[in-house]
């Protein structure tokens, strides 16, 4: 995941904020547990979306409590602790960390990442067994399918998203026990939001990869920038209204508002920002 999914800071309750951040407590928390304290750099803020979702589905409910950490050892600040979808993100963020090293260093041939991928080798097969063989897989053929698509210089922006669609929607569906009804409508939201992080994305890094020459599925096919990149920004606004609705189909039991301040605030807030940032 790239960071850009989080709700909107300003839309949110004191409770929720409090909450979201004590999440992301939480799931630092589980990756020093799996895998020491160096392998904490590589928490996303993005994991705490699939937590929620979890935690919301389920009808186990996290506690919280007061902790010190490394990050802030005199005050001690909310956590939310005793909940099984908190070391499900940390196995996702763990996953994803050391296939994202592992790429590098066969692309680039980066040493950094070469010692990165060997340091988190042994924490990620834990990982991997407590994800399952079939999500492992699928991530895994998602993204060997993107690379392929960027080395072909791909120019289909619907093909390349739905590579990254597919990888979030079966790491959505990796939570712990999912009850059968939410499973349809969390992989479609799982799907339309790995779709959105790929194309912001692609709106993010449009000017740097224009100029350094490197793979964007926007400067392909010969599009005017404007054109581009207001095709990328109407297909985000769809995977983002198509993710809310599934959310809307989905029982659950906490964190609503909270949830689509995600897709009704976040998201929208967001792409704004990337518009700043192009002018």
């Amino acid at each position: 995941m790239f960071g850009y999914l989080r709700p909107l800071q300003d839309e949110l309750k004191v409770k929720e904020a409090r909450l979201y951040r004590a999440v992301y407590c939480g799931i630092c928390r589980a990756m020093a547990q799996r895998a020491g304290q160096l392998p904490r750099l590589a928490l996303q803020y993005d994991a705490v979306l699939p937590a929620l979702l979890w935690m919301a589905l389920s009808e186990k409910e996290g506690r919280m409590e007061k902790r010190r950490c490394v990050a802030q050892p005199v005050k001690a600040h909310p956590v939310l602790v005793d909940h099984p979808a908190l070391d499900s993100a940390a196995d996702v963020c763990l996953l994803l960390a050391h296939r994202k090293l592992k790429d590098n260093a066969a692309d680039d041939h980066r040493i950094s990442a070469a010692a990165g991928s060997l340091l988190l080798a042994k924490a990620v097969r834990g990982s991997q067994d407590r994800l399952g063989r079939e999500t492992v897989d699928q991530v895994d053929r998602c993204l060997a399918r993107l690379s392929q698509l960027e080395r072909e210089g791909c120019g289909a922006l619907d093909e390349v998203a739905d590579a990254s669609g597919g990888m979030l929607q079966a790491l959505f569906l990796a939570g712990p026990a999912l009850p059968e009804a939410a499973l349809k409508p969390l992989g479609w939201l799982g799907y339309q939001t790995g779709r959105w992080v790929y194309l912001a994305d692609c709106i993010d890094d449009y000017d740097r990869d224009a100029k350094s020459g490197a793979y964007n599925v926007l400067l392909t096919g010969g599009r005017p920038r404007d054109e581009a990149l207001e095709l990328a920004r109407e297909a985000c606004d769809y995977a983002a209204a198509q993710a809310a609705a599934a959310l809307d189909l989905m029982e659950l039991k906490r964190y609503r508002g909270l949830l689509e301040n995600y897709y009704f605030a976040g998201m929208p807030y967001r792409l704004t920002q990337l518009g700043k940032k192009e002018k």
